[in-house]
């Protein structure tokens, strides 16, 4: 939902809030990486399964939900990513979300996102998280090294911590 005014910046405490990702590739396991960041209530409805996706489920880290989106998923969930690769089913299911007050992100459009995934940066209590609607991811990118650098380092970096590539980085 694009608005002429920007994106306001809201930290939300999400530990205990129930995350349903649809799609288990790529994009869905850069978002959970940078997700399990803050809470261990994500589930999963996916076909195919991305293999870092399915090591993190065997570690519970995260809980696989069904192989296929069916509405009724929907139900108690605060937050839903929509990451298939099937641009109508993930319509559907933003539309279904915001039929029922729940927040979406739509992977395959911006206009159907009630917000966008930031670039975080970390360290101990401290969280930035860098933005630009969606538009200029390289933008962003240069802007997250830039303050990691002012900061020396940045305790959300996968690559730097555990070997994994980079949850919170942008493309």
């Amino acid at each position: 939902m694009m608005n002429k005014h920007g994106y306001f910046p809201l930290f939300l405490d999400i530990s205990d809030k129930r995350i349903l990702v649809v799609g288990a590739g790529a994009i869905a396991l850069r978002r959970i990486k940078t997700l399990l960041l803050f809470t261990d209530k994500i589930e999963v409805a996916a076909k195919a399964i991305h293999p870092e996706i399915t090591m993190l489920s065997e570690a519970h880290r995260l809980q696989f939900v069904g192989n296929r989106y069916e509405d009724g998923m929907l139900e108690g969930v605060f937050m839903v990513l929509a990451c298939t690769d099937d641009r109508e089913l993930n319509s559907r299911i933003c539309s279904r979300a915001h039929e029922q007050g729940i927040l979406a992100n739509n992977c395959s459009s911006r206009e159907a996102c009630d917000f966008f995934f930031p670039s975080v940066i970390r360290q101990e209590e401290l969280v930035i998280g860098i933005n630009a609607g969606g538009n200029d991811h390289k933008k962003v990118k240069e802007t997250r090294k830039k303050i990691e650098q002012i900061m020396g380092g940045n305790d959300a970096d996968y690559n730097r911590n555990q070997g994994e590539p980079s949850g919170t980085d942008t493309k």
